[in-house]
């Protein structure tokens, strides 16, 4: 839930009792600041005071002897409060529900009516931050009795967010059009079509996993490291869990510069928000203000769901409390009796980590079935509808195909043994013998 940081710097919140607590400092548009790096609790009735990491538990809960950080009337005591205490404090002692998280990110200015009122100096009043779920067109993430749409309580309520449930239908009604197949916009897939690497929808692992990175002639930059492994380059990728502010995403849904790394040495067309930095010669495209762009509910939504890990199942029980359904997967096993003999013999050749004949994809074949199977995986970009899968698509066509693959006629031609054999274990259906 939510609470309030007063002009002070205090916040003061009741939350349940035996339960692990995180605390996160928001800016406005609800993105996180650095998180606080530990966990706290409290048993039942138990208060817990903040005063400094090195600072005695001891002592007044006032850190700052009487005078308040950003107190509007520059004094030491603030209307209703005395030199000892802070301002949420006052607050809390006049207002029974003040302490009470809340489920959306509301503050307005409770001080400075007070304080032009007692003695008429005149502050302009603070603009009232509201950043609710009021405009999602799909369902909010909030768990618990139907009642807790209109009476928040975080005893019985919480804000569960699970990427297909809440995040995923933004992205097909708003993202999806644009960013999608191998010239999507921005290098981002963000279609629902499950993919073979995790099980998942394409567009969360696009979001999650950074595209290859290119040398100067456009081939991948593969490294090997000390342990011998075969290492694809990648670039950072569009989001970083627990960091909104850090997460390329959240600047273009935003259109802001936040913290994002983005290198100039980056191969890939790409432009920070504001359309300034664009590489490569791209043309910036805004993302706000136009009728797809995401409302301000959405956007709230999506920096939650990477500030509290970018999660693919933020709760394991689906709706009648039974465990979810696991993602779906390729055998490994039937990979290796059968899929790898024919990749060995029919693509390995031009597909190694170096050396001549190596072609400008991410295909690596090292002859390890641990690692092929993996990279195989990565190329399985639709388990319903194997045929569209890169790993069938590209060497079903030739060099006068579009998309083109080396040669004169295609490696491994549609409804050939082999082609029939790749599309089975992609469909699930293929066994060892």
């Amino acid at each position: 839930g939510y609470g309030v940081v007063e002009p002070d710097g205090s916040i003061r919140a009741r939350v349940p009792s035996d339960t692990p607590v995180t605390i996160s400092v928001l800016d406005s548009e609800g993105r996180a600041f650095t998180p606080h790096t530990h966990w706290i609790q409290a048993r039942d009735g138990e208060r817990r005071f903040c005063k400094g990491c090195h600072s005695s538990r001891l002592g007044t809960t006032n850190p700052s002897g009487g005078t308040f950080l950003n107190d509007p009337a520059a004094v030491g005591v603030h209307p209703g409060g005395t030199s000892t205490t802070t301002m949420s404090q006052t607050r809390g002692a006049s207002t029974v529900t003040y302490a009470n998280l809340m489920r959306d990110l509301v503050s307005d200015d409770y001080w400075t009516p007070l304080y032009n009122s007692r003695d008429g100096t005149s502050i302009t009043p603070m603009t009232t931050i509201s950043r609710t779920y009021a405009s999602l067109s799909t369902s909010a993430p909030v768990k618990g009795p139907a009642s807790c749409s209109t009476t928040w309580s975080p005893l019985t309520c919480s804000i569960v967010i699970n990427y297909v449930d809440h995040i995923q239908p933004i992205m097909t009604a708003k993202c999806a059009s644009c960013h999608t197949g191998t010239s999507a916009s921005g290098g981002l897939d963000l279609t629902s079509v499950i993919a073979g690497e995790f099980g998942r929808p394409l567009s969360y692992q696009s979001l999650l996993v950074g595209n290859p990175l290119l040398d100067a002639s456009g081939q991948p930059i593969i490294n090997v490291n000390a342990d011998g492994e075969v290492m694809l380059e990648r670039e950072e990728a569009a989001v970083i869990p627990g960091a909104a502010r850090g997460s390329r995403l959240i600047e273009r849904i935003a259109e802001q510069t936040l913290k994002a790394n983005v290198s100039t040495t980056t191969q890939r067309a790409f432009c920070r928000a504001g359309g300034v930095g664009c590489l490569n010669g791209a043309t910036w495209q805004n993302h706000v203000g136009q009728a797809w762009s995401l409302n301000a509910s959405e956007r709230r939504l999506i920096a939650e769901w990477v500030d509290i890990g970018a999660q693919y199942y933020n709760d394991v029980f689906d709706g009648s409390g039974s465990l979810r359904t696991p993602a779906a997967s390729l055998s490994e096993d039937v990979f290796a009796c059968r899929v790898q003999p024919i990749l060995q013999s029919t693509c390995a050749s031009c597909h190694q980590p170096g050396g001549g004949g190596f072609t400008a994809n991410r295909f690596v074949l090292t002859g390890n079935t641990e690692a092929d199977f993996s990279a195989t995986a990565s190329m399985v970009t639709n388990l319903t509808t194997p045929s569209s899968s890169l790993l069938l698509y590209r060497p079903s066509r030739s060099a006068t195909d579009t998309p083109p693959h080396p040669g004169a006629t295609p490696v491994l031609p549609a409804g050939s043994a082999n082609y029939t054999t790749i599309e089975s274990w992609i469909a699930g259906t293929l066994t060892c013998p």
